[in-house]
């Protein structure tokens, strides 16, 4: 998934807490949140709260799926209030891989690579074979 499907997806999965996210579309949405807070560091604080109210829930709701692809609770958000070591074991969580096959979540989120090798769907995914003629 590159940069402008993972903003696009987390906008329209804004408050689908349900599902799975894979590894680019969180980190695509990080690195675009984090640009925005620090653009808007720059302006007025209304617009700063603005900014940061419009992303919130957005960010949670790609951080729940992203933790649900790696077959792990949101509840293991709460790691981030702890100083310094909650923040590094969420980090590790974040950063793993996803489970290959489908978890409790649910399915794997199209553009993973299932146990067996080819792509479960996506913009890189090989096209469908052809239906049966007849």
């Amino acid at each position: 998934m590159g940069p402008v499907d993972a903003i696009r997806s987390g906008f329209q999965r804004a408050v689908d807490f349900r599902g799975r996210s894979t590894r680019p579309e969180y980190w695509w949405w990080a690195l675009m949140t984090g640009f925005v807070n620090l653009l808007v560091g720059q302006t007025p604080s209304t617009l700063e709260s603005l900014a940061l109210l419009a992303l919130f829930v957005p960010s949670l709701a790609v951080a729940f799926r992203r933790l649900h692809d790696t077959d792990r609770s949101a509840w293991n958000l709460l790691w981030a209030l702890l100083p310094v070591i909650g923040v590094i074991v969420l980090l590790i969580f974040l950063v793993q891989p996803g489970t290959p096959a489908s978890n409790r979540y649910g399915p794997p989120p199209p553009g993973t690579r299932t146990a067996d090798g080819p792509l479960t769907g996506g913009w890189d995914a090989p096209p469908p074979p052809p239906p049966p003629a007849g």
